[in-house]
Order: structure tokens, then sequence, then C-alpha cells
């Protein structure tokens, strides 16, 4: 009986001291964003999504179907990536709110696995009232 519990005791501390399956983060305000993503674990690949909320009652809401984003991508190394992607920003309403969340990339396998920096910019042609900010999730798979 005391070898059970102690291979339950055991067990239950290395499953509790293990790495996070995934991670959020929302920063707020108009842009750009800059988030840090952990992609150190070799033999993981990361699932990322872009979510965000609007605040407004839908009368006052700006007709914008989508929020095109610069995205660039800062390697541990210093090397850039960019891209342009575009947000959809209709979505989950309430009267006075709206939410989006989109899968952006699914399966990334870095080709330098380390902290990557990603800086995300809406483009100033357009204007959402409303935005409170952008978040971004990431949750990494064996």
């Amino acid at each position: 009986m005391r070898k059970t519990g102690a291979v339950i005791l055991l067990l239950a501390f290395f499953l509790a001291c293990s790495a996070p399956k995934g991670a959020e983060q929302f920063l707020k305000g108009a842009g750009p964003w800059s988030f840090e993503v952990d992609m150190t674990d070799s033999l993981s690949t990361y699932d990322i999504s872009f979510y965000t909320r609007r605040d407004c009652a839908p009368a006052r809401r700006a007709q914008v179907a989508e929020l095109p984003l610069t995205v660039e991508w800062v390697s541990p190394a210093a090397d850039t990536l960019r891209e342009v992607v575009y947000l959809p920003l209709s979505a989950k309403s309430t009267f006075y709110s709206s939410e989006t969340s989109i899968p952006y990339r699914n399966g990334v396998a870095p080709a330098s696995h380390g902290v990557w920096t990603l800086v995300v910019t809406p483009h100033d042609t357009v204007t959402v009232r409303g935005l409170r900010g952008l978040g971004l999730a990431v949750k990494r798979r064996k």
C-alpha cells in the first residue's frame, strides 16, 4: 500500500512539473502588438491563433469585414519574415460587443528553435471602432 501511494505521489509530481501545452496573451490598444512566442521544444509543432474583441452597438460598428495586418516574425537569430494576413471581424456578437478567434498557422515547425518575436501591425488605411486589442494563443503539440 505504501509503494502505491509513493508511486502516485511521484507520478503527480512529474505531471505537475511538465511544461504547459499552451499560452495566451492579449495586448490592449490599437497596435502594433509585439508577442514573444516560445518555440524552444524541438520535438513539438505549434498551432497559433489570433483573437480580438470590439466594443460598440451594432448600429455604430464600422462596416469593415476584415482587418488587414502585417505579421512580422523575428527569429532568435534576428532573421525576419513578413506577410500580410486578414483578420475577419464578422464573428460571435452581442448587442454591445463582438469577438473573433481564428487560426493563423497550424503545425508550425520553426527552422530555428527558441523564442521568436511576433510583431503584428494593423494597416493605417482601416479604422475599426471599439477594437480592444489583439490576442495570441499558442498551443504546443507533441
